[in-house]
């Protein structure tokens, strides 16, 4: 029987979907680390089974999120079968076979609460054999991850990461305990598919975050703009960070992104209705530009004030990667010019009817 508070049903699977099954014929002996620095020696005889998950693109290539390791109960003292059923703590693997010794660490679930047991990590014993596995969810709740993030240790080390190791990071812990406290109180939107990930680039060796919005509808479609999104809507988006880099370092990120118009919910509301405000505008503009065609053709002004006013109505296509899909185009009009017009001619736009083909025939 599963601890509860371990694997999910579908975790478990994915040990065997995603992992590296070690050639058994090879291995003399493994040793198990645990939390305390204790070690347990086992003999090849005892590994019926074991299958690794190295963490994608971590910077430590012997890193593990998951691991599933089988013992046969008859080459394991009672005394052993016991400290392994006792605790879900090891921290470290290392698989002694003919020709090496390989060290792996084992990662735990960032959202562990008991630093004496790792959350994702399950022993259950069957017939003949005693089995202990562990695996990193793909994805995390905000209910499990803002308790958690609010601990003195992960606090401190997402400041460090916003203020780059520097001293001001006693400042940006006040500032994110305002900021999860505050998330905390907010209620959870409606049910989404779409989620929160934080990708990661490995630039000159150094992690770099960049939080996006995931949707799985057919081809994948990222988008930007987190910090449009209300505290509602971002609660009803799990998190995903990537294995690249420490986990509480893309949390903050992500948490820098959401904050960008400040934390009271009044002012990132207040950022949304500026964003809603300016695409409205925008919008208006590229709705029907053959009235805005029309406007200026019949325009009793001077030829350079027309001249002007031109590029509003052809503007041009530019390529948009930051908060609109890989791809998109979207017809660019210069905000100046625009607000620039509408200072102008803004009424007498507003009024203007143009001719359809209907009127003109």
């Amino acid at each position: 029987m599963m601890n509860k508070r371990g694997l999910t049903q579908q975790q478990a699977p994915q040990l065997a979907e995603l992992g590296v099954a070690i050639a058994l014929d090879l291995v003399t002996g493994l040793k198990l680390t645990f939390v305390s620095g204790d070690q347990i020696a086992l003999t090849g005889r005892a590994v019926i089974g074991l299958t690794i998950v190295p963490a994608m693109n971590a910077t430590d290539p012997l890193a593990l999120v998951g691991f599933d390791l089988r013992l046969a109960l008859a080459n394991l003292s009672s005394r052993t079968r016991q400290r392994l059923i006792a605790t879900n703590d090891i921290t470290g693997l290392t698989v002694v076979t003919v020709h090496q010794v390989t060290r792996y660490q084992v990662w735990w679930s960032p959202v562990t609460t008991d630093f004496r047991a790792n959350a994702n990590q399950v022993v259950e014993q069957a017939a003949g054999h005693l089995r202990l596995m562990a695996q990193w969810p793909r994805q995390f709740e905000w209910s499990a991850i803002l308790p958690v993030a609010l601990q003195t240790s992960h606090l401190t080390t997402m400041a460090r990461a916003l203020a780059d190791g520097k001293a001001e990071s006693l400042d940006y812990t006040t500032y994110l305990s305002r900021q999860l406290t505050t998330m905390q109180q907010m209620p959870t939107g409606a049910a989404t598919a779409s989620s929160l990930r934080v990708v990661a680039r490995l630039v000159a060796g150094q992690v770099e975050w960049d939080p996006i919005i995931y949707e799985p509808t057919g081809d994948e479609h990222v988008f930007g703009g987190i910090e449009y999104l209300s505290y509602p809507e971002i609660l009803a988006m799990p998190v995903q960070i990537a294995t690249t880099g420490d986990f509480w370092a893309g949390m903050a990120a992500l948490l820098w992104e959401i904050s960008f118009y400040g934390i009271d919910p009044a002012d990132r509301q207040a950022g949304r209705d500026e964003l809603d405000a300016a695409l409205a505008e925008s919008r208006a503009f590229r709705a029907d530009p053959a009235k805005l065609t029309q406007f200026l053709a019949q325009l009793k002004a001077d030829p350079a004030t027309i001249a002007k006013y031109q590029p509003l109505a052809t503007g041009r296509v530019v390529d948009v990667d930051d908060w609109l899909p890989a791809g998109t185009t979207v017809l660019d009009q210069d905000p100046a010019l625009m607000a620039a017009f509408q200072a102008e001619f803004g009424a007498q736009y507003a009024a203007f009817i143009p001719k359809t083909d209907d009127s003109a025939s």
